[in-house]
């Protein structure tokens, strides 16, 4: 082993580790924010009986979508790069917000 492998696997780990604080804390973040405030509005609407199957099918359909949702950025990202799939990923959230806020009950 040569005397370079210690600063290039260093050099690599703190690559990784920014990489990950750019690339998916705003998805984590996403989710960790939406996820309370879910289940604060599903408990008030569902029946008790009902309330533990339902958020943990809740919990369930998320996180299945937060899979999905990193699988298409870290393919996205593989394919055209960070910068276009961060933007196209921003362009959908703002399309998705926009149609969400239009038909909202008032």
């Amino acid at each position: 082993m040569s005397d370079r492998a210690p600063s290039l696997l260093a050099s690599y780990y703190l690559y990784q580790a920014t990489a990950n604080c750019v690339f998916f804390a705003p998805v984590f973040f996403v989710y960790y924010l939406w996820q309370p405030l879910l289940n604060v509005y599903m408990n008030r609407l569902v029946d008790s009986r009902l309330r533990a199957t339902m958020l943990s099918l809740q919990s369930l359909v998320a996180r299945l979508a937060l899979a999905a949702v990193v699988a298409l950025l870290g393919l996205g990202t593989a394919t055209v790069g960070l910068a276009p799939t961060l933007a196209a990923g921003a362009a959908a959230v703002g399309l998705v917000g926009g149609v969400l806020l239009a038909t909202a009950p008032v």
